[in-house]
């Protein structure tokens, strides 16, 4: 994948090859050589078009054909990366909408109610700490109060999918009914 033959590598060096995307990783591999093997080192190379890949490397030195040589195996992670990246961004959003909404947002699980994200405004509203919160149902908390609303909030998200417009009358922390 690196778009070089074999008759064009063997018997050349990476940095003839100009294989190291930056001095940077030349030297952490030649590091990494020096102490005899190499074990899931991540290093990015060019290929022969200019491509520069993420790749993580492994090596041991071995004997072919009466001289000591060095066996590299290199899995192309960039398609991991960029992901891991893309997810990272996404959770960076999610977090940012999260915290600037101004209305109350949870995130539980449907089956029992258990939280695992609340933001501020929901905090704000309630009265609770996000501690207080995570981990814990509705049910725990004693968050409403007519507790069929809880019923009908399930059976509507069920048969649609989702809930619109349906008002429930919630209790905060210290007993003051809110809607």
């Amino acid at each position: 994948q690196t778009g070089y033959s074999a008759a064009e590598v063997i018997g050349r060096t990476p940095m003839e090859l100009n294989l190291f995307a930056s001095p940077e990783d030349r030297q952490r591999f030649s590091r990494a050589l020096r102490q005899g093997s190499i074990d899931s080192l991540e290093a990015r190379f060019r290929t022969k078009a200019g491509t520069i890949l993420e790749d993580l490397v492994s090596g041991r030195q071995i004997q072919f054909k009466g001289k000591a040589c060095f066996l590299f195996v290199a899995t192309i992670i960039t398609p991991l990366k960029e992901t891991q990246k893309a997810l990272r961004e996404s959770e960076e959003s999610y977090r940012r909408v999260l915290a600037l909404a101004p209305d109350a947002i949870t995130i539980s699980r449907l089956t029992d109610g258990k939280y695992f994200e609340v933001n501020e405004a929901f905090c704000q509203q309630t009265g609770f700490d996000r501690d207080e919160v995570i981990g814990r149902t509705v049910l725990d908390l004693n968050l409403y109060a007519d507790p069929g609303d809880r019923k009908r909030l399930v059976a509507a998200i069920n048969l649609r999918g989702r809930m619109d417009g349906m008002e429930i009358i919630y209790r905060a922390k210290e007993g003051a009914l809110l809607t």
